[in-house]
This record gives C-alpha cells, structure tokens and sequence, in this order.
C-alpha cells in the first residue's frame, strides 16, 4: 500500500528512544505513504524524502486522508 495522503490534523507529537518532536502541518500539504517493511503493522510517511514518520495503520488514519493510492 503506498501513494498521497494529506493531514486532517494541525500536528503529530511522536516519541522515540531519544525523546519526542512535534511535526505541525500546513493545510493542504501533500505527503508520501508507503508500507514500512521492517514493520508489517506500520506506515512511513515522508515529505521531500528529508522527514519521514512511523505510523501504525490506525494513527495513520488519525492523522492523514489519502488522496491517492499508488499500485
């Protein structure tokens, strides 16, 4: 699974090892979805190939609406 999805939210707060970041989105601003490999239960959003975000399937949902899904 993998194409465009755009934000329904104004931000994500996402937490790691090494502490956590809030990502604030623009209205209408598009990003990239794909499957995460590594982990089959996930999502990796990327914009511009220089931020990217880990998203279980459910969070994703929370967060963007696809726009477009790519075959």
């Amino acid at each position: 699974m993998s194409g465009i999805c755009t934000p329904i939210t104004d931000m994500i707060c996402v937490h790691g090892e090494y502490g956590g970041i809030a990502i604030h989105f623009q209205p209408g601003e598009k990003w990239e979805f794909q499957l995460d490999k590594s982990h089959h239960d996930r999502l990796i959003v990327h914009k511009n190939n220089r931020l990217s975000i880990s998203l279980t399937v459910d969070k994703f949902y929370e967060v963007f609406d696809v726009e477009e899904h790519e075959k």
